[in-house]
C-alpha cells in the first residue's frame, strides 16, 4: 500500500482539482497531515501542487515526470541489491532465481548485470556469468570497499532529518520535545552539539513511540546531577503525553544524558552499575568488528560513545523479545525502500543477534537498528567533509560558553566541534583533525593544533582562519588524492609517439572508453561538438569532456604526446585527460577540474608528468601534484 502522501499525488491526478477537507475525508487522513503534505511537495518539487481559490490541482507534466524518476529510482536501487548479493557471495548465484526475487524478467535481469559490471569494474572486481549462473572474482579488500562506498552513496543527505522524523511520528511533538532537553542542559550549564541532540532525540522519540500509558510507574530517586536531568526531561514529557517513564527507563536515559555531555567529569562505569550486561558488550564488539571486516566501516570511528549507546538499545531489545513484546516502526517500509544497503547491514547485525540471543525479531526491530546504524554512518560521512575539531578549554561554559559559540557561527561550514575537553591529558583517545584549545599543550602533542585566547581578537582570527583553510585544504587535497586515484587505469592511458591531431586523439580516446563500456556511443561526438563551441586547452593541457556529464562509469583517460598536438585555438598540447563522469559523480568534477586547471599546470608538475614513461610512473607524478 502507497503511503499517504503519495496517496495524496495520485488523487488529485485522478480526480482534478480538490479541497483540503475533501482530500482529507476521502483519503482518511488529517486535515493537518494533508496541508502539512502538500507543503513538503511543494518544497521538493516547486509548484508541483497548484491552489486556486483553496483548490488544490496538480501540474500533470511534472507528476508524469516525477512518477517516471522514480521508475529510474526504483530501478537503481534493485541494481544496488543485486550488486550488494553478488558481492557478499563467494559462491555461483542463479540468474533465475534473482528474477524470481526481484521481479523481473531474465531479459532485464541480463541488462542489470551489464551495468553492475562497469560499476564494479574500476574496483578491480570482475563478474562472470556461466550459463544461468552469475559469480564475482575480487579480493576481499575490493569487496569491503565497493560495498563502504555504496552505503556512503545511499547517506546523500542527512539521514537524519528532524522534518522527517516528525513526518514519520506525527502524534509527537519534535520541536516541543527538543525544546525541553536544551533547556534542561542550558539549566545545568551542559554542552551538548546539533549532532548529538538530534540522537538523543531519536532515541526519546522511539522510546515515545514503544511506550503505552500500561507502563509500571516503579520509585526513582535521582541520585547523581544526570539522573535528575532524565527525571525533569521525562516528567516535562510525561506532562505533555500522558505516557509514564518507570524507574528503567530514567535510568537509561540518565546514562545516555552524561554520554553525550561534553565536559570533563568523574568517570560513570556503567559496566560495574551493571546497566549493560558484559555479554551484550562482547556480542556487539564482535558483530561491529564483523561490519568493519564485511563492509569497511568502523562504526566506532569519531565517536567511542556508540558501542555503549547502541549497547543500551539492544538491551531493550531483548527484554522485549524475552517478555513477547511487539512494536511498530512506522518508517520499515520508508528504510527498506530509500536505504537498502543500510537495511542490509542491520539485518547482518539482526541474524548474529538472533544467533547469540536464540530469538526471533521483525522487520520493525530491524528497521529500528537501522536507524541507529544509518545515523552513526551519516556522522562518519559528514566528519570527512569538514574539520573535525576538539575544543580544549577550562573552566567551561562562562567565557567558554561565548567562544564555543563565535566559534559555530563563524566557522560552520568547515568544521565541526566534537568534544569539549577541560584537560589535554584526555587527547590521547579524542582523535581529530584539529586541536583549538585556550590552554599551552604539552609539547609530544603530535596532532594538528592552535592555541587561541577566550577573546578572538583580529589578528588572532586572522591566524586562527589560515590554521582552519590550510588544515582543511590538506584534508581536502588527500581525499581529492584518493577520489582522483581511483578513476585512473592502465587500460585507459596512452603514450601516443606518432603525430595525431585533435580530431584524431579524441577518437581514439573517446571511441576505446565505448569499448570498454564506460559511456555510450554518442560520447566522442558530444567531446568534439563541445570542443567546437570552445576548446578545453589550457597551456599545454587539454581536458575534454562533454557538455553534459551522463557516463556509465566515471573515469579519466590520458594521453601524453611525445610531439606537440595543434588544438582547435592553436595551442600547442602534450597531455589530454579525457573526463568521462557519471551523474552520481558530478559533486567530484569541479574539484578534479580545477585540480587539472590550476595545480597541473604547473611548470615543474608538468614536466614531471610528460616524462613519465609507464602508467605507474604518470600517476605517481599526477597524484604528487596534491602533495
Amino acid at each position: 500500500m502507497k503511503d499517504k502522501k503519495n496517496q495524496i499525488l495520485e488523487y488529485l491526478y485522478q480526480y482534478g482539482p480538490a479541497k483540503a477537507k475533501t482530500i482529507s475525508d476521502k483519503l482518511d487522513i488529517s486535515l493537518r497531515s494533508v496541508q502539512r503534505y502538500i507543503h513538503e511537495w511543494n518544497k521538493t518539487y516547486k509548484d508541483l501542487i497548484k491552489t486556486d481559490n483553496a483548490f488544490y490541482s496538480i501540474n500533470q507534466e511534472q507528476y508524469i515526470k516525477l512518477q517516471e524518476s522514480q521508475i529510474d529510482y526504483s530501478r537503481s536501487k534493485r541494481i544496488q541489491q543485486i550488486m550488494v548479493k553478488l558481492i557478499r557471495s563467494h559462491d555461483c548465484l542463479n540468474i533465475e532465481d534473482l528474477c524470481d526475487e526481484f521481479f523481473v524478467s531474465t531479459s532485464t535481469m541480463r541488462k542489470d548485470i551489464i551495468e553492475i559490471k562497469q560499476h564494479v569494474k574500476p574496483f578491480g572486481i570482475t563478474v562472470n556469468i556461466n550459463a544461468d549462473n552469475i559469480y564475482v572474482e575480487a579480493e576481499d579488500k575490493s569487496r569491503r570497499q565497493l560495498i563502504k562506498e555504496n552505503l556512503y552513496a545511499e547517506m546523500n543527505e542527512n539521514f537524519i532529518d528532524m522534518h522527517l522524523v516528525q513526518n514519520y511520528f506525527p502524534d509527537f511533538d519534535v520541536e516541543a520535545i527538543k525544546k525541553i532537553i536544551t533547556q534542561e542542559f542550558t539549566s545545568k550549564q551542559f554542552y551538548i552539539d546539533e549532532y548529538y541532540l538530534d540522537n538523543l532525540l531519536l532515541h526519546l522519540i522511539i522510546k515515545l513511540y514503544c511506550l503505552t500509558d500500561e507502563t509500571e510507574i516503579r520509585y526513582w530517586e535521582a541520585s547523581n546531577v544526570f539522573e535528575e536531568m532524565s527525571d525533569h526531561i521525562c516528567s516535562a514529557i510525561e506532562d505533555l503525553y500522558h505516557i509514564y517513564f518507570d524507574s528503567a527507563e530514567r535510568k537509561d536515559l540518565s546514562w545516555l544524558i552524561y554520554s553525550y555531555i561534553q565536559k570533563n567529569h568523574q568517570e560513570i562505569d556503567i559496566k560495574e552499575d551493571n546497566l549493560i550486561p558484559a555479554d551484550i558488550y562482547q556480542t556487539l564488539d564482535n558483530i561491529i568488528n564483523e561490519i568493519d571486516q564485511i563492509y569497511g566501516i568502523d562504526l566506532r570511528k569519531h565517536d567511542l560513545n556508540f558501542l555503549d549507546n547502541f549497547a543500551l538499545h539492544i538491551k531493550n531489545l531483548l527484554f522485549r523479545s524475552s517478555h513477547g513484546i511487539v512494536i511498530k516502526n512506522p518508517i520499515t517500509g520508508s528504510i527498506k525502500a530509500n536505504y537498502p544497503l543500510l537495511y542490509e547491514v542491520s539485518v547482518m547485525i539482526t541474524n548474529r543477534l538472533q544467533e547469540v540471543y536464540t530469538i526471533s525479531l521483525n522487520e520493525d526491530e530491524i528497521t529500528y537498528i537501522a536507524l541507529h546504524i544509518g545515523s552513526q554512518v551519516d556522522s562518519i560521512k559528514s566528519l570527512t567533509t569538514k574539520l573535525n575539531c576538539i575544543l580544549i578549554c577550562p573552566e567551561f561554559y562562562a567565557l567558554s560558553k561565548k567562544l564555543l559559540s563565535t566559534l559555530k557561527s563563524r566557522y560552520s561550514e568547515e568544521i565541526v566541534i566534537t568534544d569539549i575537553l577541560t584537560d589535554s591529558k584526555l587527547l590521547k583517545y579524542k582523535p581529530c583533525d584539529l586541536i583549538i584549545s585556550t590552554i599551552n599543550l604539552p609539547l609530544e602533542t603530535s596532532q594538528n593544533s592552535i592555541k587561541i585566547d577566550y577573546i578572538l581578537t583580529r589578528e588572532m582570527s586572522l591566524e586562527l582562519d589560515t590554521c582552519i583553510h590550510q588544515t582543511l585544504k590538506k584534508k581536502n587535497a588527500a581525499r581529492l588524492k584518493y577520489n582522483i586515484s581511483k578513476l585512473l587505469s592502465k587500460e585507459h592511458f596512452f603514450i601516443i609517439d606518432n603525430g595525431l591531431n585533435q580530431e584524431e586523439i579524441i577518437h581514439l580516446m573517446g571511441d576505446k572508453l565505448f569499448s570498454s563500456g564506460y559511456v555510450e556511443e554518442s560520447f566522442t561526438n558530444d567531446c568534439l561538438s563541445r570542443e567546437v563551441i570552445s576548446p578545453t586547452a589550457y597551456n599545454t593541457i587539454a581536458i575534454p569532456h562533454p557538455i553534459t556529464l551522463n557516463a556509465k562509469q566515471s573515469i579519466i583517460s590520458i594521453a601524453i604526446a611525445k610531439k606537440q598536438i595543434v588544438w582547435h585555438n592553436h595551442k600547442k598540447i602534450r597531455l589530454v585527460l579525457m573526463l568521462a563522469i557519471e551523474k552520481k559523480d558530478l559533486p567530484m568534477f569541479k574539484p578534479i577540474f580545477e585540480f587539472i586547471s590550476y595545480y597541473i599546470n604547473g611548470e615543474l608538475n608538468i614536466q614531471n608528468i610528460l616524462n613519465a614513461n609507464n602508467f605507474e610512473e604518470f600517476k605517481t607524478a599526477f597524484l604528487s601534484c596534491l602533495d
